[in-house]
């Protein structure tokens, strides 16, 4: 069923390449909850003697995406063979998914809780919910060369740099003066791939996540307009860009 004819919250489960309700017949999304704004979780400590809290810091928790839907089915048997579909649709851990209403920007999540329909109707409703570790929705995988304005936030997934000549050390920057330090040999022409927020280093099939020098500044690493190397090569970058 195209898409224009779905609810407008209808789910796509991206590994699927396809909604829900195009997969189990009888499926339609109801609602679905917990796409909104999200409030701060603070950390303070009490103020002795004094009014309100000291501020120490915040962060976003993370995402539940809750979903009601209904299952229309002819026959219990019937029934019980739709809910299994759904289930085993739910099952992966860590799955892309997106909305109708919103295809340009996908979460990423785990299903935490299940509430099946109530037994013994064909016409059931029940829920289901998607906790998203990290709250933020991202677009597709963009590509970069390392030289590209970047519009919103963005996150990298993967650095793919092919030195021109044999090197023994070099380091990756961006635009904010962050770096990462490779401590391993690289011939010319090989393509190193580097995952930092993974983190992990891999050359020919191998893993050498140990050649991060200790310098590095992996967790934070940004996406930037310009990103650079020490040595001469060429870059292939994947990332997304993210927003709440």
């Amino acid at each position: 069923m195209p898409s224009d004819m779905l609810p407008s919250e209808a789910m796509y489960i991206v590994k699927f390449n396809d909604f829900i309700e195009n997969i189990v017949s009888g499926y339609q999304t109801l609602t679905v909850s917990g796409r909104g704004m999200l409030g701060y979780s603070l950390h303070t400590n009490d103020i002795s003697g004094g009014d309100g809290q000291m501020f120490i810091g915040a962060n976003l928790p993370a995402r539940d995406l809750t979903i009601e839907y209904v299952i229309d089915s002819k026959t219990p048997e019937q029934f019980i063979k739709k809910l299994d579909q759904l289930t085993n649709l739910l099952l992966g851990k860590q799955f892309w998914l997106y909305f109708n209403d919103d295809p340009m920007w996908h979460y990423q999540g785990t299903v935490s809780s299940f509430e099946a329909p109530e037994k013994g109707q064909l016409l059931a409703k029940g829920s289901f919910t998607i906790t998203c570790s990290d709250p933020f929705k991202y677009s597709d995988n963009e590509v970069s060369n390392g030289n590209k304005p970047i519009s919103g936030q963005a996150k990298i997934d993967e650095i793919d740099f092919k030195p021109n000549a044999a090197v023994g050390k070099f380091s990756i920057t961006n635009d904010y003066g962050q770096s990462m330090i490779v401590d391993g040999t690289v011939n010319g022409g090989d393509t190193i791939i580097i995952k930092p927020h993974v983190p992990s280093i891999m050359l020919n099939g191998t893993y050498h996540t140990e050649w991060f020098g200790f310098a590095s500044d992996i967790e934070n690493f940004a996406m930037t307009n310009n990103i650079k190397a020490s040595v001469d090569g060429s870059f292939i970058i994947k990332y997304r860009r993210f927003r709440l």
